[in-house]
Parts: structure tokens; sequence; C-alpha cells
């Protein structure tokens, strides 16, 4: 029940991990992204052909359910009866206001997860091994299990030392996703003492040390200014991503390989 861009990104990632994903959206107001098609609006069905709600939109099934008529709102509620996660990224009153809060839906399904959308809808599930893939069979010890190194590392935004940009910032987002780039960034950060630690060299050791991990990077991100950020991690082969410093768009860097 998600629209645009972070929700539906979320979902995606989600399904790409073996998660059996079903996309609700309401005829009466469909995602948002589906308007933005390369086709003519006189043509037959050019709702189904926005490359942007295509972008964010693979590894799921779709369901129409008009969400503004008691009907579809009983179906939707027997759905979420037997779902594992609810992802939606409405404002905070559109669940209230149709009697769907947590309170309500917990009664009928107590294990259901309602993360908030985004990255954060991701980390939500970590660990859950309630997340079964298509074959209905159990994921492990949960999708958190089978998500790329970056998780080890972030993604988090850090503080930099420079000047406040009026919205929290400016921020970088550093993301690993192997050990070879575990070790880039290692040589970036000036090959402190705390990163040198043996049981950093691997995913599981970076796992178990998330929180630690996130705190000395914003540490070391508060000590630089995003200039500064980007030639260190270009030096150690950790090529930053991306590098913005307009006011609509915090600064960002990532490690890549």
């Amino acid at each position: 029940m998600t629209a645009f861009w972070a929700g539906p990104s979320a979902a995606q990632f989600l399904g790409m991990h073996g998660a059996a994903v079903i996309k609700v959206e309401s005829p009466a107001r469909p995602d948002g992204m589906r308007t933005l098609s390369l086709r003519p609006v006189d043509q037959e069905e050019w709702w189904e052909y926005g490359p942007l709600f295509h972008a964010t939109n693979t590894n799921k099934l779709g369901l129409g359910l008009r969400l503004d008529r008691p009907r579809g709102l009983d179906l939707l509620v027997d759905l979420l009866d037997t779902s594992d996660v609810l992802i939606e990224n409405f404002s905070p009153r559109v669940l209230d206001s149709w009697v769907l809060g947590p309170e309500l839906l917990h009664q009928t399904n107590p294990g259901l997860i309602l993360p908030d959308a985004g990255v954060r809808a991701v980390r939500s599930v970590e660990g859950s091994d309630r997340i079964r893939p298509d074959d209905g069979a159990d994921v492990g010890d949960g999708v958190g299990d089978r998500l790329p190194g970056w998780v080890s590392a972030g993604p988090e935004l850090y503080r930099t030392a420079d000047p406040d940009d009026g919205l929290g910032g400016p921020l970088v987002a550093i993301s690993v996703e192997t050990d070879e780039q575990w070790a880039a960034l290692f040589t970036a950060l000036g090959r402190l003492d705390w990163a040198e630690s043996a049981e950093l060299a691997d995913f599981p050791g970076r796992k178990a040390q998330e929180d630690l991990l996130d705190a000395r990077l914003a540490a070391w991100c508060g000590e630089q200014t995003v200039a500064e950020i980007v030639r260190l991690l270009w030096a150690s082969s950790a090529h930053p991503r991306s590098s913005s410093t307009t006011p609509a768009s915090p600064a960002t860097t990532g490690c890549s390989g």
C-alpha cells in the first residue's frame, strides 16, 4: 500500500530477496507514478506504461481494491490477516480514517509487522523468520540474513563538518557491499585502530557490531567536510556514487566497487 518511490522501493527490495509481495492500489486513487507514462492518455491502458512506476514495482503481484468502499476495506483486512508485513506510506491520518490502526490489525494478526516506509521498512524486518518466499518456505533466519553486506555499515546518513544547510545537513550516506569495499573504507578512514579489528573483516562480524560501526562512522564524518570525504573515498578506491550540495538534496556519497 505504497506509492511513488520510497515505499515501493522498500517492498521491491524484499521481493528481490524472496518475499511474496502484493501491491495494493485503489482504482479510485492509484499510484501517482502511473501518471508519468510515455503513452498518450487516449491510448488503451496508458497507465500501465509508466517507466518510473515499473522501475520500483518489479517482483510484485498487483491487486486493485476500492478502499473508499466498505467491501474493499473488508477484503483488505482479510488479506492482512494472512500477511507478515504491511508497508504503507500514507499520511498518518489515512489508516486511522479507515479504522485500520495497529491496535485493530493486531487483534486478528498479532504478528503483523508495521514498519515505516523506505529503508526503515527493510531494516524493520531484519531477523524476522516470518517472511516467506513465493514457494511458501521459510527464508532461513529471516530476510535480513539474505540482504547484501551494506546493511553491516548502513546505509545511514551522517552529518558532516560543513556549515548547516538548514535541512539538518549536509549529510553523507556510506554503504559497504563487500569485504573488499570494507578494506577500501578502512583505508579512507585513515586506518583507525577501532577499524583494524579482525572481527570487522567480514560481514558477520560487522553485522554483529552494526550499532558501534554507525556511531564510529558518525563521529568520523562529523570531523570531515563533504569534499574531504569524497576525496578520501576516491583516493582509497571506495568510489563515491554521487555528491550533491544543493539545498533540496543533501550531500550523499556511497562506497561502490
